[in-house]
């Protein structure tokens, strides 16, 4: 891998949603950055934007401080101190070569100058500058919203220097944590071509079919690997003026009248467009909502054939039944398009005209089978690209089965089947993933194979496998503790496997990552089995299995070999006591991490008060003269009202993640990361930190916590159950009733936690919590 000079400060053009949200993108990532527009006070409203938008698209608000606002009229030199210039203004080609016009003469030798456009043609912008800027030129597709939605689509135009082209292609996936794809300058470049094509035969095939929006919506969401938004949801969301204008986009630079024809918008749609039902913005679209006499809200479906609303209906179909059972991407593709029901043939339908259309552009729109499936699983969330698709449906049965339909397959895949390829990707001699470049044959995955995702080691590399974890081989020297618990949830079995696995990490590895296979890292107990347990009386077992995990815990916290947690998405409850109790962590930047148990009604006891508090107490100096009444308030607040952080960085805020903890932009390098810091510690010659006896606030403390909640209590902002949880977390929190100051061990704080534990699980406003959770999904304030 090329070593290029660093990005230290980049400079954006344009304040607008975008813009501002690229900036924000960049400042989490620790960039410093110019934002400019007509004048510093547009700038600055774009920042001000920042503060209000949700989901946030800032890691934390102190990030703002890394963006200087500026005008193009006064502050325009300013752009000479960037290594990238970023363009993002309005979708219009005139008004972006005449800025491009003006930043020119300020582009510092070596700088990158890129325009974020989702079609316009990159080449075309490009002839307004000279030759040396042509040749730093390219095109940056930034998906909306920049921080949360993965996809980056770099499009190089016919002068761009290839190093150039590597150098932010390198700087995106590692720094910005994206997942990067090279797209040709063809209009809406890869992913929006193909998605926007996806929907136009989705649209098609329902109409021929007579589906109704509710239907197609059950068939093309998760069964068919797609998000749960599905098609209609999603235009609702896009909003279908953008929608049509994306459409457009191709339907005017298209080459060829078959491709015209593709894209022209069916009249339904352009009748809703012409009627202002835009989706969401515009309070309906495809669906809307609405009140009841009652005044509970109403989700109702547009009929396309009357173009009046009706209740939302929820058609239900074997096929898909089928598919949400099975256990992958591959099971599920195979269980629905192997169906025999009217789903079956619709999602058939619409499949077979994708694989095919994607077949017949990709020449066209990149250089290999790998970019486009990138495009769509990061750019549109999809389980399985095209060709991945393909590949799981059987390349020959299914190109044969196509062609037998009607569908026009491309030459490059007639040479394929020639050369008597069995697939659009293949293990090479040397172990290395490879995939098909038309017209080359098989080659390297471009970017590089990179680190093998979690299902792959789980897979390939596995040295056990038990229901609730799995143990693997990271290389190294180091292995990881994969959890996969029913729901992301921590199994019966979690804490016995974790402890067989540091047996292991003890006498044969280096140290020993854990980490998780599925969305989340962890959300905490499995409360079904906590709720029946209690109901039932079996309080030995409800015991037991706090004991296990505060045992689990602590014994990593003190392993002699280090041990690093890598964790991602939901880290919740007791997802956040393993993280903590590991003595090193590597969380990805998107890890929304908490102690949320007051929620079920009851208090963190796998060690996550104790731990809190412990690491409160981290950063002051030994033998300093200390207060503990703030440090302890504000301890308390972060788990009475269950505090969750919004970002890794945050996390570290809120004491969930230690200062010297890692962070990873990208998930993809999470593990990598983790194995890499692993053998570090181990090269420093790895020492467990020690685990003295720390000051607890006691009874004064506890004193000063319950004042305030029985303000809380008495003004009617708590309930006499809120007020019962408060106080047994204080008691536990403040070590107990014994004087302030007082030195209390680890092990009487965990065993103070589980008498707290045991204690409310046995009530009975906090088992209807428990149920209410269960059952809904939200908490119950009972």
């Amino acid at each position: 891998m090329t070593n290029f000079p660093p990005i230290r400060r980049a400079a954006v053009l344009g304040a607008g949603v975008m813009g501002a949200q690229i900036a924000a993108h960049l400042a989490n990532a620790g960039v410093d950055c110019d934002l400019l527009d007509l004048d510093r006070d547009l700038a600055v409203r774009g920042l001000q934007r920042l503060t209000e938008l949700k989901p946030s698209p800032l890691f934390e608000e102190a990030a703002l401080f890394r963006i200087r606002p500026g005008g193009f009229d006064r502050d325009l030199a300013r752009v000479a101190e960037a290594d990238w210039v970023i363009e993002a203004i309005v979708e219009d080609l005139e008004a972006k070569r005449a800025l491009w016009k003006r930043v020119e003469p300020h582009l510092r030798p070596g700088a990158v100058a890129s325009t974020n456009t989702s079609g316009i043609p990159i080449a075309a912008i490009a002839a307004a500058l000279g030759a040396e800027a042509r040749r730093a030129f390219m095109g940056t597709h930034f998906f909306n919203p920049p921080r949360y939605m993965r996809l980056l689509e770099l499009i190089p135009g016919p002068e761009t220097d290839p190093q150039l082209l590597e150098r932010i292609r390198q700087f995106a996936e590692r720094r910005l944590g994206k997942g990067v794809v090279v797209a040709h300058d063809t209009p809406n470049f890869i992913a929006n071509r193909l998605g926007t094509y996806a929907t136009q035969v989705t649209i098609a095939e329902m109409r021929a079919r007579g589906l109704s929006v509710d239907a197609v919506d059950a068939i093309t969401g998760p069964a068919m690997g797609h998000p749960k938004s599905a098609t209609f949801r999603t235009l609702d969301l896009v909003g279908l003026d953008t929608y049509v204008h994306v459409a457009g986009n191709v339907r005017r630079q298209a080459a060829d009248e078959d491709e015209r024809r593709a894209f022209e918008v069916d009249p339904v749609v352009l009748a809703m467009v012409e009627r202002g039902w835009l989706g969401e913005k515009a309070g309906q679209g495809f669906y809307r909502r609405r009140k009841d006499a009652s005044g509970a809200t109403v989700i109702e479906t547009l009929d396309l054939d009357t173009m009046e609303y009706r209740p939302q209906e929820k058609p239900r179909f074997a096929s898909v039944g089928a598919a949400l059972k099975a256990e992958d991407a591959v099971a599920r593709a195979r269980a629905l398009l192997g169906g025999g029901d009217e789903a079956a043939a619709f999602a058939w339908a619409v499949t077979r005209r994708l694989l095919a259309y994607a077949a017949r552009r990709l020449p066209e729109i990149a250089g290999d089978v790998a970019s486009v499936d990138r495009a769509m699983r990061w750019g549109f969330n999809w389980e399985l690209g095209p060709f991945e698709l393909w590949d799981a449906l059987g390349f020959e049965e299914t190109a044969a089965r196509m062609e037998a339909e009607g569908e026009r397959l491309p030459d490059w895949i007639a040479a394929m089947r020639a050369q008597g390829a069995t697939s659009f990707y293949r293990t090479a001699a040397d172990g290395s993933r490879e995939c098909y470049y038309p017209g080359r044959g098989y080659g390297p995955l471009p970017g590089g194979p990179g680190f093998p995702a979690p299902a792959v080691l789980r897979r390939e590399r596995a040295v056990w496998r038990a229901p609730d974890a799995t143990l693997v081989d990271l290389g190294e020297g180091v292995a990881a503790l994969f959890l996969h618990g029913a729901k992301d949830a921590i199994g019966p079995e979690t804490a016995a496997l974790y402890h067989r696995a540091l047996d292991e990490a003890e006498r044969d590895w280096r140290g020993l990552v854990l980490a998780a296979t599925g969305e989340n890292f962890c959300v905490g107990a499995n409360l079904m089995l906590i709720l029946m347990a209690a109901q039932a009386g079996a309080w030995d077992q409800v015991e037991r299995a706090v004991r296990e995990l505060q045992g689990v815990n602590q014994r990593a916290k003190r392993f002699p070999k280090p041990v690093v947690a890598a964790v991602h998405g939901l880290v919740l409850g007791g997802g956040a006591e393993l993280l903590m109790a590991a003595p090193a962590a590597q969380a990805a930047a998107e890890s929304y991490i908490g102690l949320v148990e007051v929620g079920a009604g009851v208090i963190p006891a796998g060690g996550g008060v104790k731990e809190r508090w412990v690491r409160a107490l981290a950063g002051v100096p030994a033998g300093a003269a200390l207060d503990l009444n703030p440090l302890v308030q504000w301890v308390f607040e972060t788990i009475a009202l269950a505090r969750v952080s919004t970002s890794a960085a945050e996390a570290r805020q809120l004491g969930y993640l230690r200062p010297e903890d890692g962070v990873s932009m990208s998930r993809e390098r999470l593990l990598e990361d983790a194995r890499r810091r692993v053998v570090f510690l181990d090269e420093q010659g790895w020492v467990p930190r020690a685990t003295p006896p720390v000051p607890v606030a006691g009874r004064e403390g506890k004193a000063q916590i319950l004042l305030a909640v029985d303000e809380m209590w008495r003004g009617g902002r708590i309930s006499d159950h809120d007020r019962l949880i408060a106080r047994r977390l204080a008691h536990v929190l403040c070590g107990g009733d014994v004087p302030a100051g007082t030195l209390v061990t680890e092990e009487r704080i965990l065993e103070l936690e589980r008498e707290a534990f045991l204690s409310l699980c046995g009530e009975p406003k906090t088992q209807e919590r428990m149920r209410h959770l269960l059952q809904t999904g939200k908490p119950l304030r009972n």
